[in-house]
């Protein structure tokens, strides 16, 4: 770690609490640095002596990384919640190593975590404005050429600004849509309210990538563990991350829907429904130079 910081970020990232409990165990004189009682405000480093209720907080020799997919409705820590709400321990309890989170979703948020217990690596890696994550959100209806223009403007939350490295469509169905964001860095971000300020409304956000390393392939709860000279080349080689969603960007073919026409013939209100849900006929270019249709199942 090339310079201090405040010693409840170092117990939160070591996945004793979060950094709010961290800081009461600091008030509560419950720390303490290089044998010092800590108070809130002071800085260390890893290398430091930092006890926590008298027992002494150590990194591991060997250290271990997991990519995991966080489900939504879990909490990302790896102690028990007050609530009884399911957390990270629960999802990671078959790993023997002690890991922690390098950073957070949210709790109704899912999608890619690296857990781990390389405390410089999880520094170095939040530290870093190259690693690109990129986010898939479900959002409340089709995007127009000019909002997909307003969202690649960025814009700013309670004064922070968002300035996207890439917004693309993903997929649109009969009246949503799913679009990705691509944005540097691993701060903590309200993308929530960030798609609100620009009039749509965020029905599902999944962390689909940090860096080179996806989700693709996984489903919620999967757990995998990483070699270190993949988690490394994140810090090392950043533009792998951005390669790989160009050739994914370079795949996608959004789909316009057909409009619903009316249906004929004297059907019960239930038949109806079924039969709106079930298929719709869409034209990609390729099959609508030569007149044929596409069932697309709706979601």
């Amino acid at each position: 770690m090339s310079s201090k910081v405040r010693v409840q970020k170092i117990i939160a990232k070591a996945g004793l609490c979060s950094r709010r409990e961290a800081e009461e165990w600091v008030r509560e004189g419950l720390v303490s640095i290089n044998g010092k009682i800590a108070k809130l405000g002071d800085h260390a480093e890893l290398d430091d002596a930092i006890k926590v209720k008298g027992k002494l907080l150590h990194w591991q020799e060997d250290e271990a990384y997991f990519l995991v997919y966080k489900p939504r409705g879990v909490i990302s820590i790896m102690t028990e919640d007050a609530e009884g709400r399911t957390t990270l321990k629960d999802v990671v309890k078959r790993v023997k190593e002690r890991i922690f989170p390098v950073d957070r979703l949210e709790y109704l948020a899912e999608g890619v975590l690296l857990l781990t217990n390389d405390g410089k690596f999880a520094f170095d890696l939040t530290e870093n404005m190259d690693v690109v994550c990129r986010y898939r959100i479900k959002v409340d209806r089709r995007p127009s050429n000019e909002d997909i223009d307003r969202l690649r403007r960025g814009g700013r939350v309670e004064g922070k600004a968002i300035v996207p490295e890439a917004v693309a469509i993903i997929e649109t169905y009969q009246k949503n849509a799913l679009i990705e964001f691509a944005i540097r860095g691993m701060h903590a971000l309200d993308l929530k309210k960030f798609l609100e300020n620009k009039g749509f409304h965020a029905e599902k956000i999944t962390r689909y990538a940090i860096g080179h390393l996806t989700i693709s392939g996984s489903g919620p709860g999967t757990v995998k563990k990483l070699e270190k000279s993949q988690v490394l080349a994140l810090l090392k080689q950043p533009e792998l991350g951005v390669r790989q969603m160009t050739q994914d960007h370079s795949k996608i073919r959004p789909r316009d829907i057909a409009e619903k026409k009316p249906l004929k013939g004297k059907r019960t209100e239930k038949k109806k429904v079924k039969s709106r849900a079930k298929i719709a006929a869409v034209r990609t270019p390729k099959t609508a130079a030569r007149g044929k249709a596409v069932k697309l199942s709706m979601k």
